[in-house]
């Protein structure tokens, strides 16, 4: 009876870890110590630590060995694989740190869907109606992507779960390896602006194969306004003051396809003066219906396909509408009654009119009183004076009359001021005394 003892610690061995084994799954592993002859150690009473490269692994506490393990212990459920992927599992003297035993090449797989996650978030600000660019991935309790299984290839649903507005585009489609990506080809996008933004994604329930249905919602984003105009000018007329009630302005820095409206008020809440829809970066808007006498600040602001407005514009363009006629001219005046033989015509010259707009005077000459059909209106400046050319005209038995209006700055003409006899025209010489 020789009782032979076992020698020094010469490794360990560590079993018992199922391979492959999901990620989560807990594990009971079980150490073995051996002397130096490949004994077991039942004498062993030193401690053991833990090590593997699976670095999210949840491993076993140190353990010190008792007299009651004989050199074995079985470390129940204390394992926690939790990376795919190829690991070890490996145990060491924490003494004797030399002394190791491990588990090689234990394959780990991913666990059941936990969880649905944005790997792309939308960032923002987005215009109203721009794409919306996002990603997911269908992950299980440790991060790690679903690949296999009904929920790797489960329908995702997109939905606005908060701020005002719609989504729209394509908004379900199906993961395949447990991502999805929803593109320009998708067309994602919110219709309407404003902060606050969260879009809820949805793994459809794919029980009993699968797992129920899972969310996550994005993080919070803006829709914008469209920019206000930058840019306003007169067309039509050119310049001011004008007669034309029915203005057109170009309103510029502006996007194809929205409304533009033009106001009388630098916050673009009075009545909408005129408007039209852009097919460039600028567009000719047209006072409807007419407008009446007074001074107009015109400012614009645009509105997109989807109802959202823009602020008023910063600049604007100011209008005079001047629909009142100047003052006529008043005292028309002959120097004769007659244009002789050689002689220039008589000068006909009348008092200013006395309208402080005055841009200038214009002379015309007729067969009747008031008439223009011998020479039509004639610009004549400021001068107050004129003298038609007598060539061509009818002598003796015609008369012909002089007439002068007036035109302010805004093109408004006056009454007509015209002589209240005219002129006759004799140019032959009489006959010698004989």
């Amino acid at each position: 009876n020789i009782d032979v003892n076992a020698a020094a610690l010469g490794s360990f061995t560590l079993t018992g870890v199922s391979d492959p084994t999901d990620a989560g799954d807990l594990e009971s592993p079980v150490v073995t110590a051996y002397d130096t002859y490949s004994n077991v150690k039942t004498n062993y009473t030193g401690t053991v630590t833990f090590t593997s490269d699976d670095a999210s692994a949840s491993l076993p506490a140190n353990y010190a060995f008792v007299g009651g393990d004989s050199g074995a212990h079985t470390f129940t459920n204390e394992l926690q694989m939790q990376t795919v992927g190829t690991f070890y599992v490996r145990v060491n003297d924490t003494v004797q740190t030399g002394i190791t035993g491990q588990q090689l090449n234990i394959d780990v797989n991913h666990g059941p869907a936990a969880a649905i996650v944005y790997t792309t978030q939308p960032t923002g600000p987005y215009a109203p109606g721009a794409d919306i660019l996002v990603d997911l991935e269908i992950q299980d309790a440790y991060g790690n992507t679903v690949t296999t299984g009904d929920d790797a290839t489960a329908d995702i649903t997109l939905n606005l779960q908060s701020g005002t507005g719609a989504l729209g585009g394509t908004l379900t489609k199906s993961a395949s390896g447990g991502t999805v990506s929803f593109t320009a080809t998708e067309g994602v996008y919110v219709n309407f602006s404003g902060t606050g933004k969260v879009i809820r994604a949805t793994k459809v329930d794919t029980t009993p194969t699968g797992t129920i249905a899972r969310t996550v919602d994005s993080n919070s984003f803006t829709i914008n306004t469209p920019p206000a105009p930058t840019g306003i000018v007169l067309k039509a007329p050119l310049s001011s003051p004008d007669n034309v009630d029915t203005p057109t302005v170009t309103v510029s820095g502006i996007s194809s396809g929205n409304t533009i409206n033009v106001y009388t008020n630098s916050g673009c809440s009075s009545s909408v003066v005129g408007s039209a829809v852009a097919g460039g970066t600028s567009v000719d808007v047209t006072a409807s219906p007419a407008l009446s006498e007074a001074t107009y600040n015109f400012y614009a602001e645009q509105v997109d396909t989807y109802s959202n407005v823009s602020n008023c514009s910063g600049v604007s363009v100011t209008y005079v509408l001047d629909l009142t006629n100047p003052n006529p001219a008043t005292s028309p005046t002959l120097a004769s009654g007659w244009v002789q033989a050689n002689n220039t015509s008589p000068l006909f010259s009348y008092t200013a009119s006395g309208s402080g707009d005055l841009d200038h005077y214009e002379v015309a000459l007729g067969t009747t009183s008031g008439a223009t059909d011998e020479v039509g209106y004639t610009p004549n400046g400021t001068n107050l004076s004129y003298t038609f050319s007598p060539s061509g005209l009818t002598e003796c038995s015609q008369v012909y009359w002089p007439t002068v209006i007036a035109i302010d700055t805004a093109g408004n003409t006056s009454s007509q001021a015209t002589h209240s006899s005219g002129y006759r025209v004799d140019l032959t010489d009489p006959d010698p005394v004989t």
